[in-house]
C-alpha cells in the first residue's frame, strides 16, 4: 500500500478531496452531500490508480463595483489564469482581460507564459469555456469589506475579529489565537 519513496506523482488532487477520501476510509462516503467538489482519492493515494479529478478550479471571483474579475484553473499539466491578478476590490484595469498559460510539468515556477509566444487557442478555448460556465452557474460573489475600511481592521475592535451574523455581533480575540498557535 502507498507509493514508493522518491517517486514523482503527477495526479491531480485538491484540498477538498480530503473530505471524500477520509469519509471513504471511515466508511461514511454515503454521508457526503451530492454536488460537492470532492473526490475519493484513496485508490490513487494507496494503489497508484488514476486520479478521478480532471481539473482544479483555483479561483473564480468578480468585483461588480469595479467590474473586474479573476479566474484560474488547472487542467492536466496546464494552468490558465484569466483576468486581474491582484486581489479584487482594487482596480487594475490593465489586467482586465489578462491571460496566462503555464505548463506546470515543464515550468512549475510559472516563469514562461505560453500565451506570450503564441495564442494556443486549442488549449485555452476549453478552459475559458469551462470557467465561463462555472461563472454563470456556480459563482457566488465574495462577501468581504472594502480594503482600508475600519470594519476590516481587527485593531478597530481591540484586536478582535468581529463577525456579524444578522443583528448579532460575534468576536474572537486574535491575540488569544496567536498565543494558542492557531
Amino acid at each position: 500500500m502507498g507509493e514508493k519513496t522518491g517517486q514523482e506523482i503527477n495526479r491531480l488532487m485538491y484540498i477538498t478531496d480530503w473530505l471524500a477520501t477520509l469519509m471513504h476510509v471511515a466508511g461514511l462516503e454515503s454521508m457526503i452531500p451530492p454536488g460537492l467538489d470532492t473526490f475519493n482519492m484513496w485508490p490513487s493515494i494507496s494503489y497508484g490508480k488514476k486520479s478521478p479529478r480532471t481539473e482544479i478550479v483555483l479561483n473564480l471571483d468578480q468585483d461588480t463595483f469595479w467590474n473586474t474579475w479573476s479566474a484560474a484553473i488547472i487542467v492536466g499539466k496546464y494552468k490558465f489564469i484569466w483576468g486581474q491578478s491582484w486581489l479584487l476590490k482594487q482596480r487594475h484595469s490593465e489586467d482586465y482581460n489578462k491571460q496566462e498559460l503555464y505548463n506546470l510539468k515543464n515550468d512549475p515556477s510559472e516563469e514562461n507564459n505560453l500565451l506570450s509566444v503564441s495564442a494556443r487557442r486549442l488549449l485555452v478555448a476549453p478552459m475559458r469555456a469551462r470557467l465561463m460556465d462555472l461563472f454563470r452557474t456556480q459563482m457566488t460573489e465574495a462577501d468581504y469589506p472594502f480594503q482600508g475600511t475600519k470594519a476590516a481592521n481587527p485593531a478597530t475592535f481591540g484586536g478582535s475579529l468581529v463577525l456579524v451574523d444578522g443583528d448579532e455581533v460575534k468576536s474572537l480575540n486574535i491575540n488569544v489565537l496567536v498565543l494558542l498557535g492557531l
